[in-house]
């Protein structure tokens, strides 16, 4: 099936969300037939607006096609055209649904050619990918988001697997931040994490409220080679189902976040 998909096809291929559930949707961004003909038919005024700003092209196309996804998926859920989600913004710029609108909890994140979109019932959630590049100042970054005690930590791992550990680290505390809704306007020093392990992450301390790191979980997701993301969630641990908006969706049990 070729991106994008039509509404009623997607219908049809939305999974029923359970309360135990997170849906982790992947999206291609690099469809090369897109780069002329944007889905914008259902964005609003406002995110067409937010579209025309983007000077580079890649940007504006990254943005557009996440939209289309986002508003697409919500819709299949709540049975209602993607143009009808009255999609609102915290003061930080955190999308979401009204309270009185419907009980969905999701959160979006795109980097390069690669996009995630995760949706629950649960409670607030936050998701991260980033694309691993090399970076000419790598030890600058890792000062910016560890506390001197991990940044210690990272700095005595082997040169080999410090950029993969910085990934893993950036990844899941902008999860985090994204989750609590303040975005990078928190001291990501704050939030300390497990990066010296690639299978699961797990939070150490938080230095900030809303709650305890009891009340979080977080969790490192697999995605495509040269990619590394994140997923936070409030509340209790739950079975994460990825798919796939652009192919058949995959069912992988027995991978909680």
């Amino acid at each position: 099936m070729t991106w994008p998909q039509t509404q009623q096809e997607l219908q049809m291929r939305v999974p029923q969300l359970h309360q135990h559930e997170c849906h982790l949707w992947h999206i291609s961004l690099c469809t090369p037939d897109m780069a002329h003909s944007l889905p914008t038919e259902c964005l609003s005024d406002e995110e067409k607006t937010r579209a025309a700003k983007f000077l580079r092209p890649e940007a504006r196309q990254q943005f557009v096609m996440t939209r289309h996804a986002l508003r697409s998926l919500l819709g299949a859920y709540l049975n209602t055209t993607p143009e009808k989600i009255p999609l609102q913004a915290n003061q930080f710029g955190k999308p979401s649904l009204p309270v009185s609108f419907a009980s969905l909890y999701f959160n979006v994140t795109h980097s390069g050619q690669r996009g995630l979109i995760a949706i629950t019932r649960q409670g607030e959630v936050g998701v991260d990918i980033e694309q691993q590049r090399k970076m000419k100042d790598l030890l600058g970054m890792a000062s910016m988001i560890f506390c001197p005690e991990d940044l210690r930590v990272w700095q005595e791992l082997p040169v080999a697997e410090q950029m993969p550990a910085f990934y893993r680290a950036w990844t899941g505390k902008e999860a985090m931040a994204k989750a609590l809704g303040c975005g990078l306007t928190i001291d990501l020093k704050g939030l300390r994490v497990d990066f010296t392990h690639e299978a699961q992450t797990q939070f150490l301390e938080m230095d900030f409220p809303p709650g305890t790191i009891h009340h979080w979980h977080l969790a490192q997701r697999n995605v495509v080679p040269g990619y590394c993301a994140a997923l936070a969630i409030r509340g209790s641990p739950l079975e994460t189902i990825d798919l796939a908006f652009d192919t058949q969706p995959v069912r992988t049990p027995g991978n909680a976040a």
